[in-house]
């Protein structure tokens, strides 16, 4: 199809000969494909890959070295270190980690470098060749799995944070294999952190990688793992985000939301992988490290031998970063009991109860109820009658903002601030209507005084169904006095048209 277009597909290379018997020879990425060496190999995307032995390694270039070292030399070379696994991370690691310390101990681009730099950089450069020889396999799995496991394991140090990602895989006969598919670290920044926040810093980085790694992972996944062996980092994962301080509470959010419930898990420090991609390696010391493409030897094991620690207790450390806040109220002390807040002390059955109550109240008053079970209706306006209830009580005369806060310890409302400042104002004319109005009637009853309605007079519409504040504005074109000469009704026009109306209304 794509050869019909104009677009001929070339550089055809299988680690099975037959797969190619039919490709043109000009069209093969190798002159021979039907003798393929140890030594032969195809370059894609900065890796390595070796038809014959079907692994993988990084293709980089040797480092330069010399006794003329600047920023700008060291600087460049460590730039065309391109790992895009995360194979060679601690390594890559370890060079970016000398980066920020030449950063900090020159000046200029072109200043040469002190000579603990220069040793550092001619030991790293002496060590790179160990590299070449590393290799991972490209099938990472089981032959014939059943079950295959994702476990992501984090860690930090003062000097940067890491994670690495392993698939677990097993067949039906009790094989099991574990092989590293990806990794990634981040230089600690140059303002101090915590250990902690490094840590959780790493857990992100964790998370984030094996959302990566899922969006491109086309085997399903049967379940998947987090580890670190920080318990302060378990302590805050475990808590709601809201409860911490706005740098904790940020990214446990974001590690929450990505995670999506899967566990995380405490691992031993020693046993901890990722340990490697937070503290840097020489490249001698990866090569000969078999933990790092490996994982724990634990992980190789039947899951019954793992050693889980499930219990993470809160340190002072985790404490600290609890949100701080202060608020102040009014509490009258010698205040009477509530008669349903104070006697259950279930949140349901005193919705229960209060539903009942403002059934039987719907009952004695005459009106329609429902029968039988409560419905989701008479729930929730009995959540709000007992939500109206208990903001009295605890917030006594806040103003819109406080209140806002009380009602948010439960509640998060849309556009809550707006909400709470119309329902405020409502309230102010519930209460003006019945306690004002109402004593302005028993004032009129006992002087038998009253404001004589009369043509012209700019009055007001009261409805029942509508706020205070939008009622209608009119003006009375006539009035219909009765016997007694006291005028009760009126027309009145407005905006929208003529009514005739009670006085009282």
């Amino acid at each position: 199809m794509l050869s019909g277009a104009g677009f001929p597909l070339r550089k055809w290379v299988s680690n099975v000969p037959a797969v190619l018997s039919e490709v043109d020879d000009e069209d093969l990425a190798l002159p021979d494909a039907s003798n393929l060496g140890e030594m032969c190999s195809v370059k894609a995307l900065g890796l390595l890959w070796r038809p014959c032995t079907d692994d993988i390694s990084v293709d980089i270039k040797q480092p330069l070295k010399g006794e003329s070292l600047t920023r700008r030399t060291i600087y460049s070379e460590i730039a065309r270190l391109f790992d895009p696994l995360g194979i060679l991370a601690p390594v890559i690691l370890w060079a970016k980690i000398l980066m920020q310390q030449l950063w900090i101990c020159t000046s200029g681009w072109d200043d040469p470098v002190g000579k603990d730099i220069e040793a550092k950089w001619n030991l790293f450069v002496d060590q790179f060749s160990a590299i070449k020889d590393v290799s991972v396999p490209r099938f990472v799995l089981q032959a014939g799995q059943r079950r295959v496991q994702l476990h992501c394991f984090s860690d930090a140090s003062e000097s940067a944070y890491g994670a690495c990602l392993y698939v677990r895989s097993e067949n039906d006969d009790g094989q099991i294999k574990v092989a590293l598919i990806a990794a990634k670290s981040k230089v600690a920044p140059l303002k101090r952190v915590s250990l902690a926040k490094l840590e959780l810093c790493g857990a992100l980085l964790a998370a984030k990688l094996w959302q990566t790694v899922c969006r491109a992972w086309r085997v399903p996944v049967t379940s998947s793992f987090f580890w670190t062996d920080s318990t302060v980092v378990l302590c805050w994962l475990r808590s709601p985000s809201y409860v911490w301080a706005t740098f904790v509470a940020n990214r446990v959010a974001e590690v929450q939301e990505i995670c999506k419930g899967n566990p995380w898990m405490h691992v031993k420090g020693t046993e901890n992988p990722a340990d490697m991609v937070s503290r840097g390696k020489l490249p001698q010391e990866l090569a000969e490290n078999t933990c790092w493409f490996g994982g724990p030897p634990w992980l190789a094991a039947s899951e019954e031998s793992w050693n889980l620690t499930t219990v993470i207790t809160e340190s002072e450390e985790a404490h600290q970063e609890k949100k701080k806040s202060m608020m102040l109220a009014a509490v009258e002390t010698s205040a009477e009991p509530h008669l349903l807040l104070d006697k259950f002390s279930s949140y349901w059955k005193t919705v229960r109860v209060a539903a009942y109550c403002l059934r039987y109240i719907r009952m004695r008053l005459g009106k329609e109820y429902e029968r039988g079970v409560c419905s989701n209706k008479e729930f929730r306006d009995a959540v709000k009658i007992l939500v109206k209830t208990l903001q009295q009580r605890l917030a006594m005369h806040a103003g819109p903002q406080q209140t806002l806060a009380f009602v948010r310890q439960e509640f998060w409302i849309l556009n809550g601030k707006a909400v709470a400042k119309a329902q405020m104002v409502q309230n102010h004319w519930t209460r003006w209507q019945k306690e004002y109005l109402g004593e302005l009637h028993n004032s009129y009853q006992k002087n038998r005084t009253a404001c004589l309605l009369r043509k012209d007079q700019m009055v007001m519409l009261k409805e029942e169904d509508m706020v205070s504040g939008t009622w209608s504005l009119g003006r009375i074109i006539d009035v219909h006095p009765g016997r007694d000469g006291v005028v009760r009704v009126i027309t009145v026009r407005t905006k929208r048209g003529n009514y005739k109306r009670p006085a009282s209304k």
